[in-house]
């Protein structure tokens, strides 16, 4: 359902600012950053989200972040990345991966998927790890 509220972090520029405009055009409500400690920050001041995407590609973000992440987030999360970070992604126990090659076509319809099921009560919600 269009109106909803995603925080995108995408450190690329060029794909974030595409990736947001899509979403934005797809009438979602947008907060983009560029790195997981900016997701952090917003989230630990209070901010609340229907859905995280985060974009792992390439990015070397401590572990510890993306506990964090999971913790806080209090929502769905989707995870993408290349083929390489899968086997680390799985580890770490997220289980809404887009995996590369995808367009930003997909990435919004994965997006709306996750919402539905979230509206729907039947999302798979990250869960807490302390």
């Amino acid at each position: 359902m269009p109106g909803r509220r995603i925080l995108l972090i995408i450190p690329d520029t060029r794909f974030r600012a595409l990736a947001l405009a899509q979403l934005q055009e797809a009438g979602y409500e947008m907060v983009a950053v560029p790195r997981l400690h900016h997701a952090l920050a917003l989230l630990r001041s209070g901010a609340s989200f229907e859905l995280v995407a985060v974009d792992l590609f390439g990015v070397r973000e401590r572990e510890g972040d993306l506990h964090d992440l999971r913790r806080q987030a209090g929502c769905p999360i989707l995870v993408m990345v290349g083929a390489a970070e899968l086997p680390r992604c799985q580890a770490l126990g997220f289980t809404e991966v887009l995996a590369r090659p995808f367009t930003v076509g997909q990435l919004v319809a994965r997006a709306a998927g996750l919402l539905a099921q979230d509206q729907e009560g039947g999302s798979r919600r990250e869960p807490a790890r302390e």
